[in-house]
């Protein structure tokens, strides 16, 4: 489920320090692309981290804080299931069936099934 975090920005001679204070959580980019993304990616690991532990992943919105004049204050859209299937990284034996034919062509060609398979997989979804 997509849920969407409050951040404050705060601009600075190398970039953007951003807060996430649900997670009370700082982060860094270069520039706003960058910060936005680091910020998404580090509220996504931090969530799955809480549910990995057992711990209540902070509902969105819940500990605002006050913002400093010159910053920005922006939200983070990040879904925690679609980021543990993104980088769980961890591999396991899957059994298919294929057409012989098929599992020849593919050792003749020199392809990774296991590859394969995952980026079909990933290109549907």
């Amino acid at each position: 489920m997509r849920q969407v975090y409050p951040v404050i920005l705060s601009p600075g001679d190398d970039g953007y320090l951003v807060y996430s204070p649900d997670f009370d959580n700082y982060t860094h980019g270069k520039d706003l692309a960058e910060a936005i993304y680091m910020t998404k990616d580090a509220i996504s690991l931090l969530g799955v981290g809480y549910q990995d532990m057992g711990k209540e992943v902070p509902i969105p919105g819940q500990k605002l804080t006050k913002i400093k004049k010159g910053d920005i204050m922006a939200v983070a859209d990040v879904d925690f299931d679609e980021y543990r299937i993104l980088n769980d990284s961890q591999k396991v034996n899957t059994m298919v069936t294929i057409r012989k034919g098929i599992k020849n062509l593919a050792i003749k060609r020199k392809m990774n099934l296991s590859q394969t398979l995952e980026e079909a997989i990933l290109a549907k979804a």
